[in-house]
């Protein structure tokens, strides 16, 4: 993936948005880059050393927006390789492709519309489409949320069809692709929920369902029921909406990399967003007394 995050959870942690994550095998030297990074009141010179190390593996122009969490306070922390000079920046308000970590905001949506009880999480998805499911098959939303749902990391053929846009693989396949998947090709590689198997798939037919459930596109549910009310100033779906923020992605080899549009598949990992905004999330839905955690 070019795109990391760790999410925040409780007591110190660190939110580290990359423009790429690829490891050292790039073509960046890390013996050439100079640290100049700059102390910072509330950060160790260990947590330095490490932020130094890191960013030192990776391409010029690599960002990291990274946030120390304790309890309700947190400190940011920027930095960028450029010209092999590690520096010190201001760039927690910068928007970052944040890959993955869309999938727990999709979950997120999904607890808020469960307390909500627009839906239940044990329910079939079957409930809120319009067409059968291929084969009868009885997926519930908690399946697909945690990734039990038996289905596959990609779809069957996903690999060919992409093969002619593999920087931006999911540009294609839109809301037909994936009702046809659903109505004529889902088949589940186990029994629905005796075992995990991680689903790009899976989770981005979760967001697409939730779209059914309240009849509005994923990113209206976004903004409604999580940004909105949490005060997330710059986390979106749409690229417009932040372009004069957005760092732009690196391949291991330094050259500019595409965005990606995930197509009907949005909720698998479609949000951009920032280091603020994303401690704003994490302060709120892993506080024990917001309310989606009282689905547990």
């Amino acid at each position: 993936m070019r795109r990391v995050l760790a999410i925040p959870m409780r007591k110190l942690f660190v939110i580290l948005c990359v423009a790429i994550i690829s490891g050292c095998g790039s073509v960046s030297n890390p013996e050439a880059a100079i640290d100049t990074l700059q102390d910072r009141p509330g950060i160790t010179p260990l947590q330095l050393k490490n932020i130094a190390r890191t960013l030192r593996c990776y391409p010029n122009l690599t960002q990291l927006s990274i946030a120390f969490i304790n309890d309700r306070n947190s400190i940011f922390y920027g930095a960028i390789r450029k010209n092999d000079t590690l520096k010190t920046i201001r760039n927690d308000t910068a928007a970052f492709e944040i890959g993955s970590l869309s999938k727990v905001f999709t979950s997120a949506l999904l607890a808020d519309l469960a307390y909500r009880e627009r839906l239940y999480i044990n329910q079939s998805i079957q409930d809120f489409l319009d067409f059968p499911l291929n084969g009868s098959a009885r997926i519930t939303f908690k399946e697909l949320a945690n990734h039990t749902s038996g289905l596959p990391r990609i779809p069957p053929g996903f690999v060919w069809e992409s093969l002619g846009h593999m920087d931006n693989p999911y540009k294609n396949y839109g809301e037909e692709k994936l009702r046809q998947y659903m109505r004529k090709e889902m088949e589940p590689e186990h029994e629905p929920g005796t075992f995990f198997q991680y689903s790009n798939i899976g989770v981005g037919m979760l967001g697409y369902v939730l779209t059914q459930v309240e009849e509005q596109p994923y990113e209206s549910l976004l903004q409604q029921n999580l940004v909105q009310p949490l005060g997330m100033r710059h986390t979106t779906t749409k690229r417009s909406l932040v372009k004069g923020q957005l760092v732009t992605g690196l391949t291991k080899r330094g050259q500019p990399a595409a965005n990606w549009d995930l197509g009907a598949l949005p909720g698998a990992g479609a949000i951009l967003s920032t280091a603020e905004d994303l401690v704003t999330f994490g302060q709120t839905y892993f506080n024990p007394a917001a309310h989606p955690m009282q689905l547990q």
